[in-house]
């Protein structure tokens, strides 16, 4: 069975074939988003004694919190949950805010990818493509 983090490789694989060409550019930048996601779920999961069990009680638990005042999408829950975890750990702060800058880069980039009238070129899926795997170095790199 493939873990998140084989998913993740998968996925970062995809997004570099896929940025060649204009008519998989706009797949290339939803798979460098979701190549850094799965890998921060697949820390979660790994370093912090998550699971898809515990992460959606969790969540679910957020969403029906009434003392929490906007609500945060479950992508920008776990993404900030994990930069929490990050920063806390050995004092990766730089690290931290790094991958939180451009994971909402990537993050903004896919969700119009998907969902609007747009196209990207090479060279925008080529700087999303390195911004994505910049990422996934820190993010590997805060678990060593």
């Amino acid at each position: 069975m493939a873990t998140l983090k084989d998913k993740s490789k998968t996925n970062i694989g995809s997004a570099l074939v896929l940025t060649g060409k204009p008519e998989t550019c706009l797949s290339s930048v939803h798979c460098a988003y979701y190549g850094c996601y799965q890998l921060i779920l697949y820390y979660l999961d790994t370093a912090f004694s998550y699971n898809d069990a515990k992460r959606k009680a969790e969540y679910d638990g957020y969403l029906q919190d009434p003392n929490v005042g906007r609500k945060l999408g479950s992508h920008e829950y776990w993404i900030h949950k994990f930069t929490g975890f990050v920063k806390d750990k050995k004092g990766k702060v730089f690290n931290s805010i790094k991958i939180d800058k451009n994971i909402r880069v990537l993050r903004e980039a896919r969700t119009e990818a998907d969902y609007q009238e747009t196209d990207f070129s090479k060279k925008q899926t080529d700087e999303l493509y390195e911004k994505a795997r910049e990422t996934i170095k820190m993010i590997d790199k805060s678990f060593e």
